[in-house]
């Protein structure tokens, strides 16, 4: 679910250190989910489910009552992820995932105070998750996500990582889908 390098960290959606932390302690000297691990990361409310959801999904903020939104499949969704990069959100907005989600007046409250935003000067981290369009580019000055839709007739996404602590547009590489 993640890796912690000497230069870079790798993550599926969210690098949350409370989450690694957690999930680090409890699988022990063997860094896998053991049995009873996977047990317990397979309980609805459980906190290694909670950390496992976090990794895999990202961090998410519930909406008022009465807002909601429908995702790319339809579904109608009560809660938000956010954008656990951005320590600069100033709103909902700001934060709100994917770009351009609608959601109402939401998006002029102000940024939830209690995100575990990534740290600027942390170490480079690599992620995928998201299903991006566009060109490809760093989401902050040390964070990048690699997942630009390949599978629905997007981009195959690289990044040419050289030792560097600020991620740059120009170090990407990428092919078209052709289905």
């Amino acid at each position: 679910m993640w890796l912690d390098l000497d230069g870079l960290r790798v993550v599926h959606a969210c690098l949350d250190q409370k989450s690694i932390d957690l999930l680090a302690e409890l699988a022990g000297r063997e860094c896998y989910l053991n049995p009873d691990l996977l047990v317990r990361a397979s309980t609805k409310g459980a906190p290694e489910y909670e950390a496992i959801e976090t990794l895999l999904k990202g961090h998410e903020i519930g909406l008022p009552e009465g807002i909601s939104f429908r995702d790319k499949d339809g579904n109608e969704r009560s809660h938000v992820r956010v954008k656990w990069w951005n320590s600069a959100a100033e709103n909902l907005r700001d934060l709100a995932l994917p770009e351009g989600v609608e959601i109402g007046e939401a998006g002029e409250m102000p940024a939830p105070e209690d995100i575990p935003f990534y740290a600027a000067s942390a170490k480079p981290c690599f992620l995928g998750h998201y299903w991006l369009k566009g060109e490809p580019e760093p989401l902050a000055r040390n964070v990048a996500c690699l997942d630009y839709s390949v599978a629905k007739e997007g981009k195959l996404v690289a990044y040419r990582w050289q030792g560097e602590s600020v991620l740059t547009k120009e170090n990407f590489t990428h092919a078209i889908s052709r289905g």
